[in-house]
Formats: structure tokens, C-alpha cells, sequence
């Protein structure tokens, strides 16, 4: 198995977060003994790494390319799939959301994947996060919008959300609108139960 390589600081706040994410599914009570330790072994794994990384005092050199046998950790739901089957009421919609923000990075340059923070990509950290897409009014206007699930599978608090919402969300605010917008207008609120 090859070993997982944390990089820079950006990597190992990624790390980090994913770890905290699996810690939490392992806190499901539906897991069976079989899904619980893959779970384990996974946060061991970024326990390991993480703790690699912090031990070493200077940053650690770019990945040569004789070393092509680690994982470099990157965001890992493929952005036409919704990364929480889970929350199954508004599947759809995400999906639909994630492919709209997709196709806006791709106008803007932005390959998800590969540069930090694309639209698609903090979108699916919000969904990973639990955040649901429940009917609200903007303006009087009936919309899409996003709202935190916190607790159990979801946000740690309301203040962990809105942290994240200022620091991820709002450089795509005016996008955001738009898609949202536009999701209304694929799914309108008043033929949905």
C-alpha cells in the first residue's frame, strides 16, 4: 500500500478535515464491524501522515518524480456524484448544483481536482459537511439555499459553518445566486412536496 505524502499546509488541513469527517462516520451506530475498521485503518493512515508531517520542522520539498508511488491527498468525490447518498431528499438537486458549479470553473479556468478551492469543490465540501438545499425566499423570490445540518452527520456548530460560509463561500457569492437561481428554475418550489 502506498504511503500517503502530505506535502504542504494546504494537504494537511485537507488531511485533517478528512480525518474529522471519518471520525465522525465512525460514530455511526449503523456501521458494521466490517465498514468500521476500513474506516479505522483510514484514519490511521492520516493519523500517521499527519503526524509525519508535523514532526518535520521544514516544509517538505515538492514530490520527485521518482517518487510517483504516493497519494497526493486531493479532493476525493468526482463532482457529478453526490458525495452524501446518505441525504437522499435532495440528491438530485446537489448533483445538479455540482455539475452547474463544474461548468463554471471550467469557464473560469479552474480544473477541480487539481487547483485549490474551485467553486465545485468547496460546494462539495459544504455537501460532505451535510449542508442540504432547502426551499427559502430571497427577496420574496422562492429559491434554492443552502442550510447546515449540525450535529450528529453534519456541521460541529453553526459557528463552524458560518466560518467556513465566510472563508469558501463568499468569494462565489454572486455565482452562488446565479446557480441557485437556476436550480429554481429546474426544479421549481411550488411542484415539490
Amino acid at each position: 500500500m502506498a504511503a500517503l505524502l502530505i506535502q504542504n499546509a494546504e494537504q494537511l488541513r485537507k488531511a485533517e478535515e478528512l480525518k474529522n469527517s471519518l471520525e465522525v462516520e465512525l460514530r455511526d451506530p449503523l456501521l458494521d464491524d466490517a465498514e468500521k475498521s476500513k474506516l479505522q485503518t483510514k484514519v490511521n493512515r492520516l493519523n500517521a501522515a499527519i503526524q509525519e508531517y508535523k514532526d518535520i520542522t521544514k516544509p517538505v520539498d515538492p514530490v520527485s518524480k521518482s517518487e510517483k508511488t504516493g497519494i497526493v491527498l486531493q479532493e476525493a468525490a468526482p463532482p457529478e456524484k453526490d458525495p452524501r447518498p446518505d441525504l437522499t431528499e435532495d440528491a438530485q438537486l446537489w448533483a445538479d448544483l455540482l455539475l452547474m458549479a463544474l461548468d463554471k470553473d471550467k469557464e473560469a479556468g479552474r480544473v477541480y481536482g487539481e487547483d485549490d478551492n474551485t467553486f465545485c469543490g468547496v460546494l462539495n465540501g459544504f455537501r460532505c459537511n451535510g449542508t442540504q438545499l432547502l426551499p427559502g425566499k430571497m427577496k420574496d423570490e422562492p429559491i434554492w439555499t443552502l442550510h447546515p445540518e449540525i450535529g450528529h452527520s453534519g456541521w460541529e456548530s453553526k459557528t463552524e459553518y458560518d466560518d467556513f460560509k465566510k472563508r469558501y463561500l463568499e468569494p462565489y457569492g454572486r455565482e452562488l445566486i446565479q446557480l441557485l437561481r437556476e436550480l429554481t428554475k429546474r426544479h421549481p418550489l411550488e411542484t415539490r412536496e
